[in-house]
């Protein structure tokens, strides 16, 4: 795919342009988008802005270095299985996947079931009003969603008290770093103390569901 240039915009550019974005380029993913990290024989790796020694996670992994990087304020990515949410959590940034067909996909994904576009930025904020001027129905993705955008930039100010919140440090089955726990669930007592119920949740699988995924895939 080295001399593939896109003849027409998706949805999600399209409008994002005609909202004023200025669209600078196209960032690097792993091949295909498959990978949790971001090495790609084509562009070779990209480094984590935070720690040059560390992925910033993948597939949307030049999305995520060039917004923590500074180099831009927001950036589009895709996420079917964590493409958006995974580098946003490895260079901190605010990554939304949301509602499926809530941002049209088109042209149409090799993973049509899996498929999402996905907003990152160095603020909720920020995610939040680029997901709304991206979002809406389009009648070239079979599943966008019909009927008005939510207000994701009003919910932004909104409390939280009295919320509650699932909590599961391995889903009943993963193997995780002892620092990564620590990590995680430290943030996941700050919700307490914004006035959320955390509720633990042992296991959410049986077992690991990569055979789901891999269906899916």
């Amino acid at each position: 795919m080295a001399e593939n240039i896109a003849a027409i915009d998706a949805p999600s550019v399209e409008r994002a342009k005609k909202a004023g974005a200025i669209l600078i380029g196209k960032t690097t993913t792993s091949e295909f988008g498959c990978k949790g990290v971001g090495d790609s024989p084509l562009t070779g790796i990209t480094r984590n802005p935070w720690n040059l020694a560390k992925t910033p996670g993948g597939s949307s992994a030049g999305a995520a270095a060039s917004v923590a990087a500074g180099i831009t304020s927001i950036a589009l990515g895709t996420d079917g299985g964590g493409s958006v949410r995974i580098p946003g959590c490895l260079t901190g940034l605010a990554a939304i996947k949301g509602q499926f067909g809530r941002i049209p996909v088109w042209p149409v994904s090799a993973t049509t079931t899996l498929a999402h576009v996905g907003p990152m930025a160095r603020t909720v904020e920020d995610a939040a009003l680029l997901f709304m001027t991206c979002a809406g129905y389009d009648e070239r993705d079979a599943y966008s969603v019909a009927g008005s955008v939510p207000d994701l930039l009003a919910a932004c100010g909104q409390d939280v008290k009295g919320l509650r919140v699932a909590y599961s440090p391995t889903l009943g089955y993963a193997r995780c770093d002892a620092e990564v726990l620590r990590v995680v669930d430290a943030a996941a007592k700050q919700f307490e103390k914004l006035g959320c119920t955390v509720e633990l949740v042992g296991r959410v699988y049986e077992s690991d569901a990569v055979d789901v995924w891999s269906a899916e895939y």
